[in-house]
C-alpha cells in the first residue's frame, strides 16, 4: 500500500537517483536463527522522489510467503537500496556440548531475515551471504546497497573532527535522525513495541523507519554520500566497498597500490610485530570550566600538526628503524624527542622507552607521500573554491562550491586521519 507522509522527500542527485530505502519489521527471537523462530510482519520502502510503499502481513491474510514474494518484487525495482544496518549479519559457533549453535555477536538484520525466509519458501533470494560471514549483500552485482548505518557510524563522518562534528553520539537512527534532521522514530517505539502498536500505526511506525534513512541520505544535498564517493576516489576503491570499510582498509588499499607502481618498497623494513605499546600522546592545554567576563580568551589551533611532523620526521611504517639507516647518527630522533615522549609515559605511570628509533633519510615513506598527496590536493580544491568565491555574487557557480568545498574538506579528513591510522 502507498503511505502519505508530512515529510518532503525528493531529490534527483546522482547519488540517490532511482533508489529506494527498505526497511522490515519481524517477530523478535532470541539466540541462534530458526525458522519457526520468527515471521516477517512488515516491510516498507521509500523511493528518492518520496514514494512511499508498506507492505503488511494482515494485508496479506497473514501469509507470509505471499509478502516475501512481493518484498523481493518491489526490490528488484531498483539497482540502489539504501538501509540501516540492514547488511549485517550475526556471528555463531557451534557448541558440541550442547549439540547447538551459539550466537556470539552482531545483530540479525533485513537482508539475513529475509534471505532465510526466502529460503525457507523455496523462494529465488535475491541476497548473497558474502565469504567473510559477516554481510549480506544483493546477489546481482550490479546493484548497489548502501547501509546508511555503517557510513553514519564512521569516525570521520561522526567523530568530533570529522564532517558533522560530532552532533550525534551513538548509531542508533532514532538519534541520528533527531540530531541531524529533528526527526526521530514513529512516537519514540522501537521494532519490540511494533506487534502492540495498533495497525494503523504499525504502517506509521513502518513507514518512519524507511523515511529517516532516504532523508538522510539526502541530508544536505547528498553530502555525507558525496563525502564517501570521494574518499573512495582519493583512496583508489570501489564506492560500495569504501562504505563497508574504515580508514584502515582504504590507507591498506592505497599502500598495495603504491607497492604495485613502485612508488614505495618494503626492502629495507624488518618484517616484526611489536607487542601493544601504551604511548605519551601530544600535549594538550586542559581548559578550565568557568565563566570568564571580561578576561581575555586565547585559543590556540596548531594547523596541521600531525602531517607536518609525518612529513618532517618521515614517520611511516616503512621508513621507521629501517635496515639501510641503522648507525646513522641524523636517523635518530633527538633526545629532546625522546625525553617529551618518556615524562608523558612517565606521568601515566608506564616504563620510560629505552629503545632507540630512527627514521629512513634515503626514501621518502608511505606515509608522507599519502598525506602530502591529500595535502596538495586541498590546496587545489581550495585554490578553485577561493577563485569561485572572489566572484560577484550573481557570476558565483553553486555547483563549483559545492563540489570543491567538499573535496577540500574530504582531503583535510583523509590527511588528519592518516597518522591515528
Amino acid at each position: 500500500m502507498k503511505k502519505e507522509s508530512k515529510f518532503k522527500i525528493f531529490s534527483q542527485h546522482e547519488l540517490v537517483k532511482d533508489s529506494v530505502s527498505f526497511d522490515m519489521e519481524w517477530i523478535p527471537f532470541t539466540g541462534p536463527y530458526w525458522h519457526n523462530k520468527t515471521k516477517i510482519l512488515a516491510a516498507s520502502f521509500c523511493t528518492n522522489t518520496g514514494e512511499r510503499i508498506v507492505l503488511h502481513i494482515n494485508n496479506y491474510k497473514d501469509n507470509e510467503r505471499a509478502l516475501v514474494i512481493d518484498i523481493v518484487k518491489v526490490l528488484s525495482q531498483f539497482n540502489l537500496v539504501f538501509v540501516w544496518f540492514g547488511t549485517n549479519i550475526a556471528r555463531h559457533e557451534y557448541n558440541e556440548s550442547t549439540l547447538e549453535y551459539v550466537k556470539l555477536d552482531g545483530i540479525y538484520t533485513d537482508y539475513f531475515i529475509l534471505h532465510q525466509r526466502c529460503l525457507f519458501y523455496g523462494i529465488f533470494s535475491p541476497v548473497r551471504l558474502l565469504t567473510s560471514g559477516r554481510t549480506a549483500l544483493l546477489k546481482n552485482e550490479k546493484k548497489t546497497t548502501i547501509d546508511m548505518g555503517k557510513v553514519f557510524d564512521k569516525q570521520i563522518i561522526k567523530g568530533k573532527g570529522g564532517l558533522l562534528k560530532g552532533r550525534y553520539r551513538t548509531n542508533h537512527l532514532d538519534e541520528v535522525g533527531v540530531a541531524l534532521l529533528g526527526i526521530g522514530k514513529f512516537e519514540n517505539s522501537s521494532g519490540k513495541d511494533f506487534q502492540s502498536l495498533p495497525l494503523d500505526k504499525q504502517i506509521k511506525y513502518a513507514a518512519r523507519d524507511a523515511e529517516i534513512p532516504m532523508m538522510l541520505a539526502q541530508y544536505n544535498n547528498c553530502l555525507v554520500l558525496r563525502v564517501m564517493k570521494l574518499i573512495a576516489e582519493y583512496s583508489e576503491v570501489d564506492y560500495q566497498i569504501c562504505c563497508y570499510t574504515n580508514k584502515t582498509w582504504w590507507d591498506a588499499n592505497i599502500y598495495d597500490k603504491m607497492l604495485e607502481r613502485g612508488e614505495i618498497t618494503l626492502e629495507f623494513t624488518l618484517d616484526y610485530k611489536l607487542p601493544k605499546k601504551q604511548f605519551g600522546g601530544g600535549h594538550q592545554f586542559p581548559s578550565k570550566a568557568g565563566f570568564y567576563v571580561g578576561i581575555p580568551i586565547d585559543e590556540l589551533d596548531v594547523k596541521g600538526e600531525y602531517p607536518t611532523l609525518v612529513i618532517k620526521h618521515n614517520i611511516s611504517h616503512d621508513t621507521l628503524n629501517c635496515t639501510c639507516c641503522q648507525g646513522t647518527d641524523s636517523a635518530y630522533l633527538e633526545h629532546r624527542l625522546m625525553d617529551a615522549i618518556n615524562k608523558r609515559l612517565t606521568k601515566k605511570g608506564e616504563p620510560p622507552r629505552t629503545e632507540k628509533y630512527w627514521t629512513c633519510r634515503k626514501r621518502e615513506g608511505a606515509l608522507p607521500k599519502l598525506v602530502k598527496r591529500f595535502l596538495k590536493e586541498r590546496k587545489r580544491c581550495q585554490q578553485i573554491l577561493i577563485k569561485e568565491q572572489s566572484k560577484p555574487k550573481e557570476q558565483q557557480d553553486p555547483d563549483i562550491i559545492e563540489e570543491f568545498g567538499a573535496r577540500q574538506q574530504t582531503a583535510k579528513l583523509l590527511a588528519n586521519s592518516a597518522f591515528g591510522c
